[in-house]
């Protein structure tokens, strides 16, 4: 906790930089990292991995939120912070490509960590750092491709659908701020794009709807719910205005897939529930629309009551 440095000496805070000098936080996430990269030999220890997913995570979230409070944040000469920055972002895209590793136990370490290391105390969610965009982006298309091959077909497992749908939701709703970003990694040539794998993902908690790990667990339906709900109410402080697609007023009767990428995550959420899921022909995904929506509802009522 950042918040406890210094107070020996009467400082009621302290800079980032003395704050990551003094709790050695940047030794511990290198160590995690590479532990966590070692999912890509033979060699690794599944104890090692659980751990280092677990106390990474911990420490990117830490050093995530303790940023943003920093007016030095910015800063990119500190060798220091940057190689805290660098750690963070091993830690996310290894444990994003863990989401679908063969072992029960190393993917649902991996997914739980992906959850804790993108959470965050607020109301709305923070603003993301530009230096995670690429790793956020790696992280939820991984994401999409668990929950594809761990919610239906021969791989199916009720268990690990409903981490990687928590997952799922909380990487959503902290990514928010970057929707729509593209961030080029110039060493490999590649551009990873922040707004289509958020998109990507959406697209795959839905498809749990009525999929076969509905039909192993219905509670499923629930959290895909509540993971949606992270997503459409990530960011709405008064007066915040979302934008539409031009033109456009009302909602077309008739479902249209690039009319639905255009709307704001809340909207989005709605019309694709209303207008397409819940007139599914296939009376399983007609079912679990209903605790997607109490869901929603639930989300609201309590907003309602603590306002």
């Amino acid at each position: 906790d950042k918040k406890i440095w210094g107070q020996d000496n009467g400082v009621s805070s302290i800079s980032l930089g003395k704050w990551v000098e003094a709790c050695g936080i940047a030794r511990t996430m290198d160590v995690c990292a590479s532990k966590l990269n070692g999912m890509q030999s033979n060699l690794h220890m599944a104890g090692e991995i659980h751990g280092a997913a677990f106390l990474g995570s911990r420490c990117a979230r830490a050093f995530r939120l303790a940023a943003l409070g920093d007016a030095n944040t910015d800063i990119t000469d500190d060798a220091l912070i940057n190689k805290c920055w660098d750690s963070v972002c091993r830690i996310i895209s290894a444990m994003g490509s863990g989401t679908s590793n063969s072992d029960e136990v190393i993917g649902d370490a991996c997914s739980q960590g992906i959850s804790v290391a993108f959470s965050y105390d607020a109301v709305d969610s923070p603003v993301l750092d530009r230096r995670l965009y690429d790793c956020s982006a790696h992280a939820l298309s991984k994401l999409f491709d668990a929950l594809r091959k761990y919610g239906n077909g021969d791989h199916t497992d009720a268990m690990r659908t409903t981490s990687l749908a928590r997952a799922a939701g909380v990487a959503l709703a902290a990514s928010t701020s970057g929707a729509g970003t593209a961030a080029d990694n110039s060493a490999t040539g590649e551009t990873a794009a922040l707004g289509p794998a958020r998109l990507q993902c959406v697209e795959a908690l839905f498809a749990l709807l009525g999929s076969n790990a509905f039909r192993k667990d219905n509670e499923i339906s629930l959290v895909v719910g509540e993971a949606l709900v992270n997503y459409a109410d990530a960011y709405s402080p008064e007066g915040a205005v979302w934008t539409r697609p031009s033109g456009e007023q009302a909602w077309p009767e008739k479902y249209d897939e690039e009319f639905q990428a255009e709307l704001p995550p809340h909207e989005q959420v709605l019309y694709r529930l209303l207008r397409k899921e819940i007139k599914a022909s296939n009376p399983q995904k007609r079912t679990s629309c209903a605790p997607a929506m109490f869901a929603l509802v639930g989300h609201c009522s309590r907003l309602v009551s603590t306002n």
